[in-house]
């Protein structure tokens, strides 16, 4: 299976950060003197690596400093160590599980306090960042922070117990599972803190600013699930995808299984695009940035799948641009999955 960029509809674009480069090589030696390489295969340095994140980082968040960007990627580089190691693995078990629950609660002190007695390079790492972090974020920026990182590290418990138990869940339990364990929420929080940020409680704690927030997450999510199927199989990954799941409930035909899955995404990209517009029409300034942010993690993380080297021996390079306007069936009612139903009546 091949993936081009005619599989997703996203007529929003970004652009690059003008230090991405030099700021990847430093968050590369970063990861070295950390020892985040020492005893890891070959093959799995370079997947890590591979993602480019600083590229992405800096898509998504094209003016911010130097300083915030390497911040930025490197916390996004611990959070695909931690996905590489606990939850794409090839056979997962309830021993996974445990391990992965005890540095789950380990990692979570580590982010929330000034200082730390650990000889663990994960944890020595987040602890640096989180205080390097609170030299210019908002002490509710970093509440926010730290709470994404609990539902994304409860969203991983609960996929890698999935796994580990052979439980395929429905496609409903899979969103809720996926919008948390995918790490995009916590992704957000972290380029709205490097992005500037600064909205104030009243608006990002609304009915739709929390809707948008979890709409970008779960469409960036489904894309990855596009963007990482072929890679996750030709490495023997045991890890729940929306298009095994689909595979395994239904009786698709390969070259339908895309399909399926936009099925499902299109009509939230739709719902996004109307609700961010109707939002940015009465927003402060402070939000409207982070609009912005939410619109560039979509795009940014689609031009990431199609380039970044991880994943492009699975692309098909003849078509470069992603789709300004759906080219299946768009549903644009409730799509009556109660776990992300109310969007639809968020106001």
């Amino acid at each position: 299976m091949l993936i081009s960029a005619s599989d997703f509809y996203c007529p929003l674009t970004v652009e690059r950060h003008a230090q991405a480069e030099e700021v990847e090589i430093q968050a590369i030696r970063w990861l070295e003197d950390r020892g985040f390489f020492d005893d890891m295969p070959t093959d799995d340095r370079a997947a890590l690596t591979g993602t480019h994140i600083a590229e992405l980082c800096g898509m998504i968040t094209p003016y911010t400093s130097e300083e915030k960007l390497l911040n930025c990627t490197k916390w996004l580089y611990c959070m695909w160590y931690v996905d590489d190691k606990y939850s794409d693995v090839s056979h997962p078990s309830q021993g996974t599980l445990v391990r992965f629950a005890r540095m789950a609660s380990e990692l979570l002190r580590a982010i929330s306090v000034p200082t730390l007695a650990t000889n663990d390079p994960l944890l020595i790492a987040a602890n640096e960042i989180s205080k390097d972090m609170r030299a210019y974020a908002s002490d509710v920026q970093m509440r926010r922070w730290q709470d994404a990182q609990r539902r994304w590290l409860m969203g991983v418990t609960w996929e890698i117990s999935n796994v580990a138990e052979g439980t395929l869940p429905g496609v409903d339990d899979y969103l809720a599972m996926r919008l948390n364990s995918s790490g995009v929420l916590p992704s957000i929080a972290t380029f709205d803190i490097a992005h500037g940020g600064g909205a104030r409680a009243e608006e990002m704690d609304s009915s739709m600013v929390r809707a948008l927030t979890e709409m970008s997450a779960l469409i960036v999510a489904l894309d990855n699930d596009i963007c990482s199927y072929p890679m996750e199989k030709a490495r023997a990954r045991n890890s729940l995808n929306i298009i095994e799941l689909i595979r395994g409930a239904e009786d698709t035909r390969d070259s339908e299984l895309i399909t399926r899955v936009r099925e499902i995404r299109d009509p939230m990209m739709w719902l996004f695009l109307q609700m961010r517009e109707k939002v940015g029409e009465q927003c402060s300034p402070e939000l409207g940035e982070y609009l912005i942010c939410l619109e560039n993690t979509i795009a940014a993380c689609i031009k990431n799948g199609l380039e970044a080297p991880r994943y492009a021996k699975w692309v098909d390079g003849n078509s470069q641009t992603p789709l300004a306007a759906p080219d299946v069936p768009l549903r644009k009612a409730s799509l009556n999955y109660p776990s992300i139903e109310w969007w639809w009546r968020a106001k």
